[in-house]
């Protein structure tokens, strides 16, 4: 009869023990959980002192994986010390370090969902004596899981004795270090939340201003220019209003691609190009700027380069023109910039490259560096009111470097100068011959040979706004061609159906009233096919869609439509001309 009562007495012990313990995780979970205005760190503090006392341990961090080329990786990443009075800074050393390195055995053990739990002696020799260099005498590891991905682990330490946690214990530390990892988690978000939300406010700042200064550029210099008899000045204002004109565009080019960027609906077009020409395309356009602030411009192109690649070289030149252009407007007068090319290896005809662009300018300091592959990041704040720009290019840069497989970085210290680094992968075409498809032979080629006068050729323009009709036949003028005008897609369908031999060539207007770009390219594709029928000489005219929007889809859906090509706007004239050329080739009589 003892005997059971003293049996009773050891449960009601046991018991009261395990309900503090419990009572202990339900007010560790409050205060985790609390909408109270405590820091991050006064709350973990608190919540971490709790599970600290009940079970006696000396120190507990949060640990969170990542992975790399050479394997997997963990940061400390939370560090609460009762020596220190609680949270404190992770250790240093403990920032990034690989598994292999640090705890070999732990990435297998953790990553199955196991725990580890004992005295240091009981894992081998290399890590014991890691974890002594620590002062750690025991410890119990447990996994942290976040949507069935191994996120990263949790460690309590006792500095003190040699010892095992029992199962009991063991299922609340459990339970604790779940808690700790997502408030750790919880508070990583908020700040990162925190974070964007000012970085996108500076953005829409920078955003107004760079979007404003050019605007006020281009309208007081056509109020100088319309006001002025000065051929010189008059002239003067409109190279200003380009200048202006094509910055502003550039800003509204960036906005886009990283909106597209952003909505993971940014694809590659993978081209054949010459990379030196490419590479001398983006120095030209480059250059004016660096002659403006007498600086020197070196080039080096690997020699073991294919000549012919296929990549998306309107891509690489983006990437290549920023830096470039990074380069320059933070080099001051008379420094020095190098763009450097180099062959890294081929395999199955893929081609790894690496570009650099290394400037003599102010540098980056190490803390900076990060942040500036993020979008709407820059260096520091006041970037943006000393130097301009959107903070976006080096964003988007990464996107098409990793879409391009390869990866982007920077080399650089303050007052030192920057070297950015990128490489990328393309196809190397051993068969292609450059005179096939090299736009720059052809079109010397075509200058040479006048091949600009399409006179006694026939287009017709389908425009419903009047200053966009004005400005097309102003850009065409000089060809001689002969253009007629619809203001909608019925009159344009209208006009093709009177005389359907009459046009070689439609330039369609997408958004119309009435009756829009697609419904009329439709329609007039239903009229050829019944024309076919009575006339099997007549060659469907191509169609070539103008239109701002310019993103893969847009493009896709005017082919569905019926078109056979597109232009976006706002136009550009070698381009234009690149496309009349391709499709008012010479007539039979004219060969």
């Amino acid at each position: 009869m003892k005997k059971t009562e003293k049996n009773n007495s050891q449960i009601s012990i046991h018991d009261a023990g395990a309900a503090a313990r419990a009572n202990m995780l339900n007010k560790m979970a409050v205060t985790f959980l609390s909408q109270s205005q405590e820091s991050f760190e006064a709350m973990m503090t608190e919540g971490v002192r709790l599970i600290a006392d009940t079970i006696d341990i000396d120190r507990m961090s949060v640990w969170r994986n990542f992975t790399k080329p050479d394997g997997l990786h963990t940061s400390q990443i939370y560090r609460w010390d009762k020596e220190s009075g609680g949270t404190t800074v992770p250790t240093a050393v403990l920032e990034d370090v690989t598994y292999t390195k640090f705890a070999p055995s732990w990435e297998g053990i953790l990553s199955g969902g196991k725990t580890i739990n004992g005295p240091i002696g009981i894992l081998p020799k290399g890590e014991t004596e890691m974890l002594k260099s620590f002062g750690v005498v025991s410890l119990f590891v447990t996994p942290i899981f976040i949507n069935n991905a191994f996120w990263g682990f949790v460690l309590f330490e006792d500095r003190q004795d040699e010892r095992y946690f029992e199962e009991e214990l063991a299922e609340i530390m459990r339970s604790a270090a779940f808690l700790c990892a997502n408030t750790v988690i919880r508070a990583d978000d908020l700040r990162h939340i925190k974070e964007t939300s000012k970085a996108k406010s500076e953005f829409l700042s920078n955003m107004s201003h760079e979007m404003r200064t050019p605007m006020n550029a281009i309208i007081n210099m056509t109020v100088i220019g319309k006001n002025t008899d000065n051929l010189e000045r008059k002239n003067y204002a409109l190279d200003k209003i380009k200048d202006a004109s094509t910055h502003l565009l550039g800003v509204i080019n960036d906005v886009l691609d990283m909106s597209k960027i952003e909505a993971k609906k940014f694809e590659l077009v993978p081209v054949k190009f010459n990379f030196e020409k490419m590479l001398s395309r983006v120095t030209n356009v480059i250059n004016f700027r660096v002659e403006e602030k007498y600086q020197n411009l070196a080039v080096h192109i690997d020699k073991n380069i294919p000549e012919i690649l296929i990549g998306d070289d309107q891509r690489i030149t983006q990437i290549i023109t920023n830096l470039l252009s990074n380069a320059v407007k933070f080099t001051p007068e008379n420094g020095s910039i190098s763009l450097n090319t180099k062959f890294l290896s081929e395999e199955d005809n893929v081609c790894t490259i690496q570009i650099s662009v290394t400037d003599t300018g102010i540098g980056i300091s190490k803390e900076h560096q990060a942040r500036l592959f993020q979008s709407f990041q820059q260096a520091e704040s006041n970037t943006a009111r000393t130097y301009g720009g959107t903070g976006l290019g080096l964003s988007i840069s990464r996107s098409f470097v990793e879409m391009m497989g390869g990866k982007i970085w920077v080399e650089s210290a303050v007052g030192k100068g920057s070297t950015f680094i990128f490489t990328m992968q393309a196809l190397r075409d051993k068969e292609a011959e450059e005179s096939q498809f090299d736009n720059s032979a052809a079109d010397d080629a075509d200058q040479k040979e006048n091949r600009n006068d399409f006179t006694g050729r026939r287009v017709l323009l389908v425009e419903d706004m009047e200053i966009n009709r004005e400005i097309v036949l102003m850009l065409l003028e000089s060809t001689n061609l002969e253009i007629d005008c619809a203001e909608n897609g019925i009159q344009a369908v209208d006009m093709f159906i009177y005389e359907p031999e009459r046009y070689e060539i439609i330039f369609m207007d997408v958004h119309m009233p009435g009756m829009d770009g697609y419904e009329a390219t439709q329609q007039i594709r239903l009229y050829e096919k019944k024309l076919k029928t009575s006339a099997p000489q007549h060659k469907p005219v191509p169609i070539i869609a103008m239109t701002a929007n310019v993103f893969k889809e847009d493009i896709e859906k005017c082919l569905h439509a019926g078109m056979d090509d597109h232009l976006g706007k706002p136009l550009d004239m070698e381009t234009v001309l690149k496309k009349l050329r391709y499709y008012l080739k010479p007539k039979k009589n004219e060969e």
